[in-house]
């Protein structure tokens, strides 16, 4: 919406010598507004603030909009120009795109909000300064029947949200009765190589709890190449005798359809090269002994760990980088043991 209004201003200028420039710099100056308004919320949201209330709000200023435009036609161009204009000519459509949030309420709300402005804006502005002369599709039962439809909209939106949502509810039923990927249920990709693609996901048992996990999952391509599906399945066996409160342990191993994964501790936070990103200038000096500390630590136990008969297991990680230290959000330091 911030895109679209900052083209829009642009647009209005460039129009500017058709249009008439009071008009043009008045038009530019609202959308200006606008999108100034939307950079401010995807920052704002990018930042982790949100309130509920919100959804409410951007509703109300995308269906006012051709309102706030309707009135800068009527001064500007008359109430028949701004009567016929785009703007409202598009209400509807604004009204029924309501419904990509997926709210009934929101939509219907978006529906009564268009019908009462439009009512009011007919009534107390346009129908004033009308010629008695104008167009019977500008006089008040046609006007009226305008108003009506757009609540409508607004009401046959909210049925479809209601049945979409309904829709949507009974798929995930019907996925969630299966087992996806065994007893995981795999949601967004957090990371892929070259020979395998790291998922969040969540382990599901028949017990009925949850629990996040990261589910490595081997590439098909290299699901038939038995090299690197046993050096695959080693990996996982020296790592599963791993436990350490500075490394990712290894939960699961296991064959689901025609590939192999990996279970892990989901670490929920970034990774040290993220971090390091975010910070081109280095961390502070506490923070990287912190950092190095743990990481130690946990290099300490790995080339100390001995398997039950007590010979040395003599693992060495080859791969000590910065995207395989990762940062919890409390603040723990985790090593992805990863090509030991």
């Amino acid at each position: 919406m911030g895109s679209v209004s900052a083209l829009s201003a642009v647009a209005s200028v460039a129009l500017g010598p058709l249009i008439g420039w009071p008009l043009a710099g008045t038009l530019a100056g609202l959308l200006s507004l606008i999108a100034l308004y939307d950079l401010v919320l995807v920052r704002a949201l990018r930042r982790g603030w949100y309130r509920p209330w919100v959804r409410w709000v951007n509703v109300t200023l995308e269906v006012s909009a051709p309102g706030f435009i309707f009135l800068v036609d009527v001064r500007w161009q008359g109430p028949v120009y701004a009567l016929t204009a785009p703007p409202l000519v598009i209400l509807g459509t604004i009204v029924a795109l309501s419904g990509l949030r997926g709210s009934r309420a929101l939509a219907l709300g978006a529906g009564t909000i268009a019908a009462a402005e439009y009512a009011l804006l007919y009534g107390l502005v346009a129908w004033p300064l009308l010629d008695p002369a104008a167009p019977v599709t500008l006089r008040p039962a046609l006007i009226a029947t305008r108003v009506v439809l757009l609540f409508f909209s607004g009401v046959l939106t909210a049925i479809f949200v209601g049945a979409l949502n309904r829709r949507a509810a009974e798929a995930l039923s019907a996925v969630r009765s299966k087992d996806v990927f065994g007893k995981y249920l795999l949601h967004e990709r957090i990371g892929a190589g070259g020979m395998a693609e790291v998922f969040h996901a969540t382990y599901s048992p028949e017990g009925g709890f949850e629990k996040a996990v990261a589910l490595k999952r081997v590439l098909p391509a290299f699901a038939d190449d038995a090299e690197f599906i046993t050096l695959f399945r080693l990996e996982a066996q020296l790592c599963s005798r791993l436990a350490h409160p500075n490394i990712v342990q290894v939960l699961d191993f296991g064959k689901f359809a025609d590939t192999y994964f990996l279970a892990m501790e989901f670490v929920d936070g970034l990774s040290l090269k993220r971090l390091l990103d975010r910070h081109p200038s280095g961390l502070p000096v506490a923070a990287v002994l912190h950092v190095a500390h743990e990481l130690l630590s946990a290099l300490e136990y790995m080339h100390a760990r001995t398997d039950d008969e007590g010979v040395p297991l003599e693992l060495v990680h080859r791969d000590l980088n910065p995207p395989n230290i990762l940062l919890s959000m409390p603040g723990e330091v985790k090593l992805e043991v990863v090509g030991i």
